[in-house]
């Protein structure tokens, strides 16, 4: 994926947390994402959403979770 000034990418994540006790306080977590090419040296910022509605990654699109 090429990411370029004035050019928006976005992305669907979704972790596996079926290994987490239900009714667990979780006091943490960290994300850390790297970049594996930079045409040049100026940062490259990152926004996290967390996404509250179900969603279906076969289907999911920016403006709907799923079709229908």
């Amino acid at each position: 994926m090429k990411i370029r000034s004035g050019e928006w990418m976005h992305s669907l994540i979704r972790f596996d947390l079926s290994d987490i006790p239900a009714g667990a306080t979780i006091l943490e977590a960290d994300l850390a994402l790297w970049s594996i090419r930079q045409s040049n040296e100026s940062a490259l910022d990152v926004n996290v959403h967390e996404v509250t509605t179900p969603w279906s990654e076969t289907e999911a699109t920016w403006s709907q979770a799923r079709s229908g």
